[in-house]
């Protein structure tokens, strides 16, 4: 064997295994790329990371929507729905971490925490000083301007961090996409009281029809605590 070829076929298996290292990280980059872009929004939102920033950009495009049809939420929401139940599946095998990288144990599932965690969501709705309360009472005096700022920004304190956070406590798994498709549903409800509220578009009855929806969407998510299926103890 001349040396020539001896050090290609040192370099063949040194350059397989690197490629064998390299591809899962590639194949992994991709796909979550594409399932997030596919997932996260509408067509014309696809770009949005699911923040504050992602709620103002789908208020924004949604101007051409015809505001006296809940449609285009209907028609998101149908989507998300099926793409989360194909996708779950394929991530969580994809995505199931090794031994040596495992995340810490997490917090023991108990009565107190859930009652906690979902009395934060239940005091947003029920509660004289919660969101959902100051909501209503700037939609009655139409003060139309703190409306548009409030929506923008409810969607991260309700939606992403208390209702994200019951949601993670939920144990079985059909029940907990029904539970993101709520909180999806949430985002548009306020969507929907943002594109009635800006100048020239004042709207009451319909803002009031979305803060209609919105409370039944929390309500819905919030009978989910009794699915929960503590451990034995």
């Amino acid at each position: 064997m001349t040396t020539q070829s001896k050090g290609n076929s040192e370099f063949l298996p040194r350059a397989g295994r690197v490629v064998a290292m390299l591809l899962p990280l590639l194949i992994l980059s991709f796909s979550c790329g594409k399932v997030h872009a596919f997932t996260a929004l509408p067509p014309r939102t696809t770009h949005c990371i699911s923040t504050t920033r992602c709620l103002s950009k789908s208020i924004q495009n949604s101007n051409d929507r015809d505001s006296s049809s809940p449609s285009w939420k209907a028609s998101f929401l149908s989507r998300r729905k099926a793409v989360v139940t194909v996708g779950t599946g394929f991530l969580s095998t994809l995505l199931r971490p090794s031994p040596a990288f495992a995340k810490e144990k997490p917090e023991p599932l108990t009565k107190e925490l859930v009652q906690k965690t979902f009395g934060e969501v239940r005091f947003e709705l029920e509660d004289p000083s919660g969101g959902v309360a100051a909501l209503e009472s700037k939609i009655n005096n139409k003060e139309w301007e703190d409306i548009l700022v409030f929506t923008k920004e409810y969607d991260l304190n309700m939606r992403k961090v208390k209702m994200g956070f019951a949601r993670k406590l939920l144990t079985d798994s059909k029940v907990k996409d029904d539970a993101l498709m709520l909180r999806n549903a949430v985002t548009f409800d306020l969507i929907g009281i943002n594109r009635v509220s800006r100048p020239g578009r004042e709207n009451q009855e319909e803002a009031k029809k979305y803060l209609g929806e919105l409370k039944d969407d929390v309500t819905k998510f919030l009978e989910m605590e009794k699915t929960i299926v503590y451990p034995v103890e």
